[in-house]
């Protein structure tokens, strides 16, 4: 089944250069794929309740600055509840997050600087008024096809100290393999199943798999070559629920960018040592560039 969706969601991100807490109740907000919407379509299509709550596993402590294009958003559903995933600064005016995290979001909280919750990070803040959400219009929600998504941030971004974006794909650079190449991702998702997000940022590092491993392993339909990269997570290393939007970066022809987005994993569990599958950002270079002419040549 091929759904194709357009959605609008109107925002308005004002930015004050003020530092401000992380919200205190950060530990009781669960991942996007916790939102009612979302867990009717795991019951559905891969048959078990709910996915494993486990996020950047068996990964590292991260380094002030070493990941200064993250970003930690707290989106409220239109039921009012509250979910969180990660996302990317890729421009003064723009944040590359996967669909699923903003589809069917009225509110958004987006911390950016920051490798540890509990203290002080950049923040902007969403309200009903200007249109923010660009989500793929060829997203299906049923399959996470096109599971890609931009939130235009209305003020700029100061790209300074710790806050910097990372550089998207060059149009030169999509005709290069990345299989085989080392791939880093990072997130603040719980270290533990059942647990909270975690407080501190953490990553891995690991090289992209080829695409016979996920097509080996996932239904028709699931992983398509032309749109989605594939992880083998058997090294015990792995993203789940919570670093859902992140950036899969990765160096080509001289260049570290972002060449994928966290999208989904296996339902038998993060930790489980089954392939794992991001978007691939290479795909959507000119829908990308059409919404914020920021593709280089």
């Amino acid at each position: 089944m091929k759904i194709s969706l357009l959605i609008a969601i109107f925002l308005l991100f004002k930015f004050t250069s003020a530092l401000y807490p992380i919200r205190s109740d950060w530990h009781k907000i669960p991942p996007a794929y916790e939102a009612p919407e979302l867990k009717h379509l795991i019951r559905k299509y891969f048959g078990v309740s709910e996915l494993p709550s486990k996020r950047i596993v068996n990964g590292d402590l991260a380094r002030i600055g070493q990941f200064p294009h993250q970003v930690l958003k707290f989106m409220q559903a239109s039921n009012g509840g509250w979910f969180f995933c990660g996302g990317s600064i890729i421009g003064a005016h723009w944040v590359l997050t996967a669909a699923h995290c903003v589809l069917h979001r009225v509110n958004v909280e987006i911390y950016a600087g920051l490798i540890d919750r509990a203290a002080t990070a950049e923040y902007f803040s969403g309200t009903l008024s200007s249109l923010a959400f660009r989500i793929h219009p060829e997203y299906n929600e049923a399959f996470l096809d096109h599971d890609i998504a931009l939130i235009e941030i209305i003020s700029p971004i100061p790209l300074v100290g710790n806050v910097r974006q990372i550089p998207l794909p060059r149009r030169q650079d999509a005709t290069t393999s990345v299989v085989g190449l080392q791939a880093t991702a990072s997130g603040f998702g719980a270290t533990f199943a059942g647990g909270p997000g975690s407080q501190f940022l953490r990553y891995w590092e690991q090289p992209i798999a080829p695409d016979s491993v996920c097509l080996s392993y996932y239904a028709p339909g699931w992983f398509l070559p032309d749109q989605n990269i594939c992880m083998d997570t058997s090294s015990g290393r792995a993203v789940c629920q919570g670093d859902s939007g992140g950036a899969i970066s990765v160096e080509v022809n001289g260049r570290r960018g972002v060449f994928g987005i966290v999208s989904f994993v296996a339902a038998a569990g993060c930790d489980r040592g089954f392939p794992e599958v991001y978007v691939k950002v290479t795909a959507y270079l000119d829908w990308i560039h059409w919404n914020t002419q920021l593709v280089e040549p």
